[in-house]
């Protein structure tokens, strides 16, 4: 792409605009929100506030409308052509990551994931609950995780292509001047669904905060320990061994106790043919080494777990 090319330039320009905070909305001519198009055409509409990158709907590659009080430019990555997006990613992925948007490169196809409403309102959902209760730093890497989250269950990906993803959000969560292990992290147990309703992280909160004494201050805290140190689980990686797996699993158990948060268990999980006979190999060992030991095989989010309950080894 040439840099005189006025598709370029014309991204450039409207962004930077935007980016000054020069763009400001037309209050008068809300009313005909939202307004679909192409993005060329939308794209010096002074009725947006800034840019987004999130789902659109219909064939549009944007539209003008509201995203929780804000009056945006939506784009829809998914929806436009490879070239554009090669162009736009340069000029507006820092704007857009302002924004609280996807950049745009690793947003082609997670956009498409989430236009159903089933998919957003299991997002909101589970980000909702989150709200207020965790860092501040922590919302926008679950987004990115759970939508991540929904274009695999809707659209399954090959391993390398879901590891490349969660790289790029963790690169852009560095960018905005945090920690790339903990947005990775975040992606990952977003993928192992430890976010949902009635599993761990919910769970904590019910137990320890409604029903027990912690504040939610000690909840954010224990929040944080939990998602950057993953005492709990597991990740089969490529090339792991099933003793690799156990000696992993172990040395978790022998810290387990120093954290805030109370743990009775310790899980290996991994997803992929690779992974699974992985995990059925570490059951197998757990089993011959520790007589009376508690574990339980299962199938869930897509993948293969082993849940060890650690007192009993």
């Amino acid at each position: 792409m040439q840099e005189d090319d006025p598709f370029l330039k014309l991204l450039k320009d409207s962004f930077a605009t935007a980016k000054d905070g020069a763009a400001k909305l037309n209050r008068s001519q809300t009313d005909s929100l939202p307004c679909r198009g192409s993005l060329a055409e939308l794209i010096h509409s002074d009725e947006y506030e800034s840019p987004y990158a999130g789902p659109v709907e219909g064939d549009a590659e944007a539209e003008i409308r509201e995203v929780k009080g804000v009056v945006r430019l939506v784009i829809d990555p998914a929806s436009i052509d490879y070239e554009k997006r090669v162009a736009m990613s340069d000029s507006m992925d820092s704007v857009l990551e302002e924004a609280q948007g996807f950049p745009l490169a690793p947003a082609s196809g997670i956009a498409e994931a989430v236009k159903g409403k089933e998919g957003k309102e299991f997002v909101d959902e589970i980000v909702s609950f989150y709200r207020g209760k965790v860092p501040p730093r922590f919302r926008q890497p679950l987004i990115q995780g759970m939508a991540l989250r929904i274009a695999e269950d809707n659209n399954p990906m090959e391993q390398w292509e879901v590891r490349k993803r969660k790289r790029e959000a963790a690169k852009a969560h560095e960018k905005r001047g945090y920690s790339r292990p903990e947005a990775y992290n975040t992606a990952s147990l977003c993928s192992s669904g430890y976010f949902d309703p009635d599993r761990l992280f919910q769970r904590l909160y019910q137990d320890q905060v409604e029903f027990g004494g912690w504040s939610d201050g000690d909840y954010a805290n224990a929040f944080e320990e939990l998602v950057v140190d993953k005492p709990f689980v597991v990740f089969v990686k490529s090339g792991m061994s099933y003793k690799e797996a156990y000696h992993a699993m172990i040395g978790k158990s022998l810290d387990i106790d120093e954290y805030i948060a109370p743990l009775n268990y310790i899980d290996i999980r991994g997803k992929g043919q690779q992974a699974e006979e992985t995990v059925e190999k570490a059951a197998e060992y757990i089993n011959q080494h520790h007589n009376s030991v508690k574990i339980k095989p299962e199938h869930e989010n897509g993948q293969s777990n082993l849940r060890v309950w650690y007192e009993t080894l």
